[in-house]
């Protein structure tokens, strides 16, 4: 069943990123988030397509990427497989397809265009543009009647007729409250663009489906070609690696480049030297020599099936490695509830990659959170990397001013919650789910991440090139933090001025930061004989006992200007924030 309010509340995650692009109804955000859930697009690009209200001429949106032309219609209805969406309706969205065809400057119905000119958000100047794309570029037509409601089965073969009627090219599709409950359980989890259906060839193997463990969970294994499976690449692009917790490593790892050497120099042997693929689905079923899969995804044989990919496309149609066999598990969670689903796929994550090593932040990269905070820093400027790997560079997004990884924001947040975590423990421990760190820092607000990890981009560029700073800029980065917390907060406001590079901001931040690197210097000098011989810098700072020492130097009188120097950068700060 669809839940609505998991739907509307990404509705309002969205009508927060883009405020000034998308209007205040969830009408408005609805067919934007319809495209993010079919199109590879970014939340920038669709809002710009919306055009629904008076005389939009049944469109809710227009857009046009590199792939095809999408018309959108969006109901939202009360309750969920309720109502169901009369048949003129939905004949008349699927007649739009016609009008695409036609040239504007001889149109077979003027009354239409006219309508769309009185349209207050621009829908005629964007059916003209995806008019154009359609005619000139031939790009596909993908028509998308979107309801919470339900339709009439008759009218959906019907309307698909009258499509195809008008072109090969086109096509309609008809999104009920079932399909869009799977589209939104997709999209929190990151599938998104859906990836479409895909058929696997089977050359031998079970071809039929085996009761796995309990009733509800069905599985095949069988062997395909290294063609087949360089197919479901093409097929299903990058998403089909969403649920993956990696990106693709490269040839610069051992075993990728034992992948490509076995599938050049002794094709016949792939299947006894590699483990193969791993895919979950929605649903799959046996037709004839294929399987058909839904919303299928590799989880395990990612690096498999991209260099399979590649070496596919330096060879001929020829070649034996296109006929080397490869080994495939399928599973379908057609009968499994989706938090089981999502618990059974990081369990097989983790026991199955295992011939290139996987650690702890890889295991939790694909936590609903931080997919989230990426949407929301995405939207923001920022790039946020939450998995290790080769990453395409984002399409359309040359706005983006700032690249984070998740180990780098980690480190920085951490260190402002307890000093030095990441310097006596290591990073491993931020991402344990046995341990606290991960829970505290991924539920923070996100202004408050973003001023953590200025403030530590800024203590790093203060121990530049100084033995001393580096070995303290962890205790440093934290009572700086503390500093900045007690005696400016605002985060938000911060946060805002430094995306702005405001540089007197930075230059009070940085005032702040040389403060306590002074009284680190104070405190090193007093302390480090402590133990009864003279200590270095480095593990002076990584014993757990220089942040009291810092401290209780810190409330001396040798410390005064030093935090006098804190008092009025704060307070300087401040005014600046006022403005």
């Amino acid at each position: 069943m669809l839940d609505v309010k998991e739907l509307r509340r990404q509705f309002d995650l969205i009508r927060k990123r883009q405020s000034a692009l998308i209007g205040n109804s969830d009408e408005d955000v609805f067919p934007v988030w319809i495209l993010l859930a079919l199109a590879s697009a970014t939340e920038q690009e669709v809002a710009t397509a919306i055009c629904g209200g008076p005389y939009d001429g049944d469109m809710d949106a227009i857009f046009v990427d590199e792939k095809a032309v999408w018309i959108v219609q969006g109901k939202l209805r009360g309750v969920p497989g309720k109502t169901t969406e009369s048949a003129k309706a939905v004949r008349d969205f699927a007649a739009l397809a016609k009008y695409l065809y036609e040239d504007p400057k001889t149109p077979s119905n003027p009354e239409f265009w006219r309508h769309l000119e009185r349209n207050t958000r621009g829908a005629a100047e964007k059916f003209r543009k995806a008019s154009k794309a359609v005619r000139l570029r031939d790009l596909p037509v993908r028509l998308i009647f979107a309801s919470t409601g339900r339709f009439n089965p008759n009218v959906e073969s019907d309307v698909k007729n009258i499509v195809k009627r008008v072109a090969t090219q086109a096509s309609i599709s008809l999104l009920d409250f079932r399909e869009i409950a799977q589209h939104l359980t997709n999209y929190i989890r990151d599938v998104a663009p859906a990836v479409p259906s895909l058929r696997l060839k089977v050359v031998s193997g079970e071809l039929r489906s085996a009761t796995m463990g309990d009733s509800t969970l069905q599985a095949w294994t069988l062997a395909t070609t290294a063609e087949q499976v360089a197919s479901l690449q093409r097929q299903g692009g990058e998403q089909i690696f969403a649920r993956n917790i990696r990106h693709g490593l490269g040839d610069k790892v051992h075993v990728n480049r034992a992948i490509r050497r076995t599938l050049e120099k002794e094709p016949q042997r792939f299947w006894f030297l590699n483990n193969g693929l791993t895919i979950t689905c929605e649903s799959a079923r046996m037709e004839g020599d294929d399987i058909s899969m839904k919303g299928a995804q590799i989880i395990n044989g990612q690096q498999t099936t991209r260099t399979i990919t590649e070496v596919m496309r330096g060879h001929s149609a020829s070649h034996p490695a296109r006929d080397a066999r490869v080994a495939v598990r399928v599973i379908s969670f057609e009968r499994v509830a989706q938090l089981v689903a999502d618990r059974l796929v990081a369990q097989v994550v983790e026991a199955t990659n295992f011939q290139n090593a996987i650690s702890k932040a890889d295991l939790r990269s694909n936590d609903i959170r931080q997919i989230e905070l990426a949407r929301e820093l995405q939207a923001r400027g920022y790039l946020f990397i939450r998995k290790r790997g080769k990453q395409e560079s984002p399409n359309g997004l040359n706005f983006l001013k700032y690249r984070i990884t998740r180990e780098e924001l980690f480190t920085a947040v951490a260190g402002t919650l307890e000093e030095s975590i990441a310097l006596r423990e290591g990073r491993t421990p931020l991402f344990d789910s046995d341990l606290p760190h991960y829970d505290r820092i991924i539920n923070m607000n996100t202004d408050s991440l973003l001023a953590a990890w200025f403030c530590w981009k800024r203590v790093n560029s203060c121990a530049y090139g100084d033995s001393f700073k580096q070995a303290a800029k962890y205790l440093v980065h934290y009572h700086a933090f503390q500093s900045l917390r007690t005696g400016v907060g605002q985060f938000d406001r911060i946060v805002k001025r430094l995306e702005q590079n405001d540089q007197d901001v930075g230059y009070c931040l940085d005032d702040i930061i040389e403060a306590h690197f002074a009284g680190a210097t104070q405190s090193y000098k007093a302390n480090r004989r402590r133990t009864g011989k003279s200590l270095l810098p480095k593990p002076y700072h990584q014993s757990e006992k220089s942040s009291g020492y810092f401290e209780t130097m810190w409330r001396s009188g040798k410390c005064t200007r030093f935090r006098a120097q804190v008092r009025d950068a704060a307070h300087d700060l401040r005014e600046l924030l006022k403005a």
